[in-house]
């Protein structure tokens, strides 16, 4: 029967729909909704183009740093360090003005351009004679005068700051101080009066005492800008003090160096542009900053102070570079966290601040990498978006990775080779974002759809059951039209006769009939209706049926009966079904048998000690094949004891799983093997257990019909 195919086709098709519809659903709902999201990112990513901090841009460009440090290949910066073998050699921080005016001396002796003081004297020398002599009111009066008319620590380091190139440090502060009015700029020139708007503004700073203040070259404002992380990243070239533009100290140490009086802060309308000193133009970011390319620390930059206050350094030693002298001894150093390194020393922040002007090795981020970055999240959105519909999540997963590999090797390419800040961080997460609305919409719609097609295969399932049902019925009804032989009204003792049908399916196509046409003569008839399922059951009926009411209609020949149902079954047949069968009627008195063939297997017989054989007839087609066929009536007469065994096409085309068929010569066989005086019951019943056992446990593919009729010797 069809009704299982046709679940299976229907479940086939509702997976395919199932699959369709996803597919639509996100071509449908998941690249607009996926559109929205990159355009989305793209509006965050321009309002946020100009931040100085994001921690996942930081995060990447950190590790950028990490992989590809700043090369140092010269020195131009030399530190003079007050390390911890300096603070043991020459006494604790801080050391008397006059050993920092030797320690001066020494380092300008060596023939360095400028030198740079890490550190600031906002108070005096406590150490000074007259502040000793202030300090011990009961020393005698001549000592004390003569103690007070010698010159400070703070003069005698003036006279060295004067001797010697050397630009002071300043500390920009948060809170306002009130000697910040008084304290001396270096001279400047701006371009355009609104560039201190633009710089970090400091409400206060911490100076020098005045006296050195004014013995230095320059002043030099030592701050670095610390990210919200804690990480050093940038360094301000020029800040804004009381709205008028102040140097750092690494511009103010190549002003020195270069012999410039003064610098220019080139700005517009959008910000500054550079600071130039002389014919020198310093690039920086709008804000008056850079971004310091690091290299990791360097031990050869730095050269111990007690090294050079003993001597040991020949002269000269630092001959055209520029000196910064800071301390790093334990607990008085000023450290910093940078991308390439945890701790480093604050005076080696000034030192490659320097480096990176110098050498313009700043890391930068031009308008063309700001429309790249967001060429790039549009591009690789819109990929997601064309692409992860046509190919499905898995490879769309693969294509989303490979993006974001280019991404972050496009910019890691960006950083090491060109020195350019190209942004990965917002395309790649619009492109996980984009990727991950398609996926979300997917599973959204995957679900729906599967559960419309739970609810649908559930109500397949409960048609199923209800077809299942109703085909047991028809089963049970079909089963209960054919006549039971036990039981068969008036029939001679004589004849024994059994007849058995198993359907293929629920229903079949295979039909049989027995009856008494008067007190002597017993009718039979076994036939098979091409097809199978429900319409050859109910065309079996129908055949069944008509054929019957022909031969209680008329007292006529089986060639004349066969006629006229075949002319009545064939009106009844608009889909041109057709039946096989064998009609005869058996005179129970003689054991004469007159029967006609229609296109069926041949019936045998057997019994009487001799072997089976068949009724070999004329015949004629199947009925509704030829209207008005005139069937030729057959005789055979059958002796005491004989047994004629009619069968459809299920026994002899019985097939195994391998597609061997039972056959003609198999029946033959089985038949020859029968007792003469077997009942009819148990020649059915060994038949049909002996194609089983040939089959074994194959599907039929047909149904399967046995009827045996024994005619003994009358009483």
């Amino acid at each position: 029967m069809s009704t299982d195919t046709n679940a299976v086709s229907s479940r086939e098709q509702v997976g395919w729909s199932n699959s369709a519809l996803a597919r639509l659903a996100l071509v449908r709902r998941g690249r607009p909704a996926a559109t929205l999201v990159l355009l989305l990112a793209l509006c965050i990513q321009i309002f946020n183009a100009n931040d100085d901090y994001s921690r996942i841009r930081s995060t990447v460009y950190d590790f950028y740093h990490r992989l590809s440090p700043r090369k140092v290949e010269e020195l131009p910066v030399i530190i003079i360090d007050i390390d911890e073998r300096s603070l043991q050699q020459y006494g604790q921080w801080p050391w008397p003005r006059t050993l920092m005016a030797k320690l001066i001396d020494k380092v300008g002796d060596q023939g360095v351009l400028a030198i740079g003081l890490d550190m600031v004297f906002a108070e005096p020398d406590r150490s000074s004679p007259g502040a000793f002599a202030a300090n011990y009111p009961n020393l005698p009066e001549n000592l004390k005068t003569e103690l007070s008319g010698l010159p400070s620590n703070d003069d005698l380091l003036a006279d060295a700051l004067r001797r010697n190139r050397v630009i002071v440090g300043r500390g920009a502060l948060d809170d306002a101080t009130p000697a910040r009015k008084n304290a001396p700029m270096t001279p400047s020139q701006v371009s355009d009066g609104a560039a201190a708007s633009f710089l970090a503004d400091f409400p206060g700073h911490l100076t020098n005492i005045p006296i050195l203040s004014k013995a230095a070259a320059g002043f030099g404002y030592v701050n670095a800008i610390r990210d919200p992380d804690g990480v050093v990243r940038r360094m301000p070239v020029v800040l804004n003090m009381d709205n008028k533009v102040a140097p750092s100290m690494a511009l103010e140490l190549l002003r020195t160096a270069l012999g410039a009086n003064w610098f220019t802060v080139n700005a517009d309308a959008t910000g500054v542009q550079s600071v130039a000193i002389g014919d020198a133009v310093l690039e920086t970011d709008p804000k008056g900053q850079v971004t310091l390319h690091f290299s990791p620390a360097n031990p050869q930059r730095k050269i111990s102070a007690a090294d050079v206050l003993s001597g040991k350094i020949p002269s000269p030693g630092f001959a055209e570079q520029i000196a910064l002298i800071g301390v790093t001894g334990l607990g008085l150093a000023d450290v910093a966290t940078t991308p390439v390194s945890a701790r480093l020393d604050g005076v080696e922040v000034q030192a490659q601040f320097v480096e990176n002007l110098l050498y313009g090795a700043r890391l930068k981020q031009s308008n063309a990498i700001r429309w790249g970055e967001a060429a790039t999240l549009l591009l690789s959105g819109f990929a997601l978006v064309i692409i992860t519909p046509l190919v499905g999540p898995v490879l769309g997963a693969l294509t989303l990775g490979v993006l974001l590999a280019a991404q972050l090797g496009g910019g890691y390419w960006a950083f090491a080779q060109t020195g350019q800040l190209f942004d990965p961080a917002y395309p790649a997460l619009a492109a996980c974002f984009v990727f991950m609305t398609m996926i979300l919409i997917h599973i959204t719609e995957s679900d729906r759809n599967r559960r419309l097609l739970n609810d649908q295969l559930e109500r397949e399932r409960l048609e199923n059951a209800r077809m299942s049902g109703e085909l047991a019925a028809a089963r049970d009804i079909q089963m209960g039209i054919l006549p039971d032989t036990d039981t068969i009204e008036d029939m001679p003792s004589n004849l024994e006769v059994h007849a058995f049908l198993e359907p293929a399916k629920e229903v079949g196509g295979d039909l049989y009939d027995i009856f008494m046409v008067d007190e002597h003569r017993l009718y039979f008839m076994v036939g098979d209706v091409s097809g199978k399922g429900v319409p050859a059951s109910l065309f079996m009926a129908l055949s069944k049926a008509l054929c019957k009411s022909a031969v209680m209609r008329e007292k006529a020949t089986v060639a004349d009966l066969l006629a006229t149902a075949n002319s009545e079954i064939a009106r009844e047949n608009p889909n041109f079904m057709f039946v096989t069968a064998v009609a005869g009627i058996i005179d129970a008195r003689t054991g004469a048998m007159e029967f006609c063939n229609a296109g069926h297997d041949s019936p045998y017989v057997i019994g009487a000690g001799k072997p089976a054989r068949p009724l070999e007839t004329i015949g004629g087609p199947p009925l509704c094949v030829v209207d008005d066929f005139p069937y030729p009536v057959e005789y055979a007469q059958l002796e005491p004891g004989e047994t004629v065994v009619l069968t459809t096409d299920g026994v002899n085309e019985a097939m195994t799983n391998e597609d061997a068929m039972y056959g003609t010569a198999r029946l033959i066989d089985f038949l020859n093997t029968v007792p003469d005086d077997a009942p009819t019951s148990s020649i059915v019943s060994s038949l049909y257990k002996d194609v089983k056992t040939f089959v074994d446990g194959a599907e039929p593919n047909d149904d399967i019909t046995i009827l045996a009729l024994k005619y003994s010797t009358p009483s």
